[in-house]
């Protein structure tokens, strides 16, 4: 399957988004909970989506959050979920015409806009509509939201390099959600292993640990893997 800008971008607009959670991955409070993180942490989120790790990082007192995604429709439609709170979003754009009527809402995003209080400042928010693979940065944290599950299998080990890169001035810390059923080629997402993830992040990561969770959200208890690596030194 070709993995193309497009075919994300016409995902959203379809609204076939099976992976997007109504509320935060509880998998996300219990890491901040166990590890300690600085409110001004520099913190990326690849594959972000509609946002709402964001969001929950931001309530939570966070201050310098950069989110990145592929699709344009997912950035617009973010984008316009910060703009309901009633304050602008920091939203840097490469081919996203700013003054374009931003597409409606779904009931899941009008939900989700209802859900959030008016207590979280979206200018803490950096927003791109870019490759991941073309981000340049230097991050404490990545939380990875099975983003390396969607990605086409060939590209998994240039995503870890790629995760060292943003990650190694630091040492920062790669953490969050794996998916734990067979490799298929039947995806996105396509699934994977302990044995598998460990082996490809070894050579650039510490892992802190690695283990199947019961912390996941109903739909999907027995599916995730609870990860956290250190980038090695360069």
């Amino acid at each position: 399957m070709n993995l193309t800008e497009e075919y994300w971008d016409a995902r959203y607009q379809q609204n076939n988004m099976p992976w997007q959670l109504d509320d935060v991955n509880p998998l996300l409070p219990h890491f901040l909970a166990t590890y300690k993180l600085e409110k001004d942490a520099a913190i990326l989120i690849p594959g972000a989506g509609m946002g709402t790790e964001a969001i929950y990082l931001a309530r939570s007192g966070f201050t310098n959050i950069t989110v990145v995604d592929i699709a344009a429709t997912a950035v617009s439609r973010f984008t316009a979920l910060c703009r309901t709170l009633g304050r602008s979003s920091r939203f840097r754009e490469s081919d996203i015409n700013k003054d374009e009527k931003l597409p409606s809402s779904s009931s899941r995003e009008s939900a989700q806009t209802a859900a959030v209080q008016h207590d979280f400042d979206p200018n803490l928010i950096s927003v791109l509509h870019q490759d991941f693979f073309k981000h340049t940065g230097s991050y404490d944290l990545i939380w990875e939201q099975t983003f390396y599950c969607a990605l086409d299998v060939d590209l998994r080990d240039k995503y870890v390099a790629h995760m060292h890169d943003l990650l190694h001035d630091k040492q920062g810390t790669l953490a969050g959600v794996l998916f734990n059923f067979p490799l298929t080629e039947k995806g996105p997402p396509y699934g994977g292993s302990q044995s598998e993830y460990r082996n490809r992040l070894d050579p650039k990561f510490d892992v802190i640990e690695m283990a199947p969770t019961s912390r996941s959200t109903p739909s999907r208890l027995g599916k995730e893997l609870f990860f956290v690596a250190q980038a090695k030194a360069q």
